[in-house]
Order: C-alpha cells, then structure tokens, then sequence
C-alpha cells in the first residue's frame, strides 16, 4: 500500500479546521501523516489543530497559497502528497477513491469532486452556479485541471515541472501546475467517486471578491490602463452571461448578483493597479 501524507494549507481556518483535520483521521485509506501550513494566522487556528495528532509548519508571515503548498510537498516525507483546503471536509473513501487510480508513473495527480455543502442562501448558490468545483459526474483523464482544494500528487512530478508558482497567492496555482504536468507528459485524473464538500459560506460582498480573485490571472491581470479597459469587455461579457443563463433556467434571485460582477470586477481591477502603481500590497 502506498503511503500518503496529508497537509492543509491554513490562513485565519479556525471556524472549520477541527471538522477537516476529523476527516482527514476518518479516511479508510491509512494516512502517515497530517502537516498543517500555518500561512500567518492571526486567529485560533493553530491551537485548534494543535489538539490532533498533526505537524504545524509556520510561515513567517503570510505568503500565500502557492507558497504553502510547496512548503507542504516538500516538508512531507511520502511521494504521495494529498491537499485539502482548511474549509473542505472528505467523504471517508475519498483518498482510498483517489489512489487506486495511480497505476503508472505518468499518472501525477488526481482530484476529487468538491460539492458545496451550503446552498440555500442567495450568494452561496450563486457560488454553486458559477464557481464550481468539479468537472461533473463522469470519470476525466486529463480534465482542464486539477481543483487544489482537494486532489493527490506525487512531490516527484510535482518538483519536475519545478513546484507551484509562487506569485498565484490566493488562486490559479491548480491551473498552473496542471498545465505544466500536462505539457510535460503527464497524466492527470479527475475521480467524481472521490467525494468531499465545501464548508464556506459568502456573503453577496465575499461571492464577488472570490469572483474577481478567480479570474484574475485567468486572463491579462490588470498592470495597466490598457489592461483595465481589455478586462472592462471581459468582465462586462461574464456577468452579462451569467445574467442570460439565470434568466434563462429561472434563477432570478441570482440575478442582482450577476448585474454587480462587472461594476464589482472593474472596481478591484483598478484597486489592484493602484496597489501596482503605488507599489503597496494589494488587499480587495
């Protein structure tokens, strides 16, 4: 049986790590151990997930997501390296689900589907509409990439296209380092058997802010006026086509929150290029 180490990436997680660090304990598949990437928490996240049987890596200050999970591959003794985000919790055969799919080396990674455990209120659906994260109900080889919030790796193929970029802070370093594994050969495997569910809850204010921080290296960030005014069209076309398609199945209570995508994208859009231009770190 291969071995696996589990680590979770953490800033300010104290509402949900104990019921993820329970998840990870309850897998079927035997865990060898649970590192806990402390990215700067201000809060009781640590003392929190100092009462299980864990090993707390710390950030001097806080670094970021793909910072993190590079510290949490190369602090972990096994080639086999699971993730879980500190607001996911795992369905018991999720990592059994997962690692019987690694039947050759040029399998590097797979990833489970993430369902949203909180759908009633009007952001959290929205969220469920427009920012999924799964690829669905059928098995993928190769899928567009692999979702970070809840997938396996093995370090070796992860160190051989040279680890996670480091400049994706809060989101995109999935979509980065699955598309360097692929150019490189490598397989990647979507398993929607491997199931496990997202504890956040959004406010309207929060959803959008998410919105934004997905889709800001998806395309051209904005570094400059000519940035702003290519991603004006962009952002403009994205809420325009989540309005049509809430329209068109129905969904109207969405619908306030598609009409604020494109003012809300426009508005952090400039906020980050003034953090650019001024030099001082961003915060939306």
């Amino acid at each position: 049986m291969k071995k696996v180490s589990v680590y979770i990436p953490c800033f300010n997680a104290e509402k949900h790590i104990e019921e993820c660090i329970k998840s990870v304990l309850s897998q079927a598949y035997p865990i060898d151990e649970i590192l806990i990437i402390d990215d700067g928490c201000t809060d009781k996240t640590i003392e929190k997930a100092s009462k299980y049987d864990v090993k707390i890596f710390r950030n001097k200050e806080n670094k970021g997501l793909a910072f993190s999970r590079n510290k949490g591959i190369l602090k972990a003794k096994n080639n086999f390296v699971a993730s879980i985000d500190a607001d996911v919790i795992l369905d018991k055969k999720w990592l059994e689900n997962l690692m019987e799919d690694f039947t050759s080396k040029e399998i590097a990674g797979a990833c489970g589907n993430l369902e949203e455990h909180y759908k009633k209120r009007t952001a959290d659906l929205w969220r469920l509409i427009h920012m999924k994260q799964n690829w669905g109900k059928k098995m993928i080889i190769n899928p567009k990439f692999l979702f970070g919030s809840n997938c396996v790796f093995r370090k070796n193929a992860v160190k051989d296209v040279g680890l996670y970029n480091i400049k994706y802070k809060t989101n995109y370093e999935d979509v980065d380092v699955s598309n360097r594994l692929k150019a490189k050969g490598y397989k990647l495997i979507y398993k929607p058997k491997a199931k496990a569910r997202h504890l956040k809850q959004d406010s309207i204010t929060s959803a959008l802010k998410s919105s934004w921080n997905w889709s800001l290296f998806s395309y051209r960030p904005p570094n400059s006026l000519w940035e702003v005014s290519l991603r004006f069209f962009t952002d403009a076309y994205k809420g325009l086509t989540y309005l049509i398609g809430d329209l068109a199945h129905l969904r109207f209570k969405l619908i306030f929150i598609d009409i604020l995508v494109f003012p809300s994208h426009t508005i952090f859009n400039l906020k980050y290029l003034k953090a650019k231009i001024f030099k001082t770190k961003y915060v939306n």
